[in-house]
């Protein structure tokens, strides 16, 4: 689960995220802002999608994943590197997951 938290899944969804769709949709526009949005929509929604909770939580957690998808796609498109928008990814599941022990300890 650790492998998969922390390593497989932000390299995954960065590359299909910002790669893949970014690619995709720089066929219909050349604004990185635009571009970023969409993909940052569509990050939500692959995080939320299948969680069960009322309607105040779930606008909190869109919130949430959209700072990360948002931050994740800016210093994408400003650097045009992939690694880091994977580390970014990897470092706030690193912090979700500590957070998850603290809790679970305290």
């Amino acid at each position: 689960m650790l492998f998969s938290t922390l390593i497989f899944t932000p390299i995954v969804e960065e590359l299909v995220n910002r790669c893949a769709i970014g690619l995709l949709l720089e066929k219909f526009t050349s604004k990185n802002n635009y571009i970023n949005i969409i993909t940052t929509i569509i990050f939500v929604f692959m995080h939320i999608y299948k969680m069960n909770l009322n309607i105040v939580s779930l606008l909190i957690y869109s919130v949430i994943y959209f700072l990360l998808g948002y931050a994740c796609g800016y210093y994408y498109r400003k650097t045009n590197n992939i690694i880091l928008s994977i580390l970014i990814h990897f470092l706030w599941n690193l912090f979700m997951i500590i957070g998850v022990v603290i809790r679970n300890i305290l």
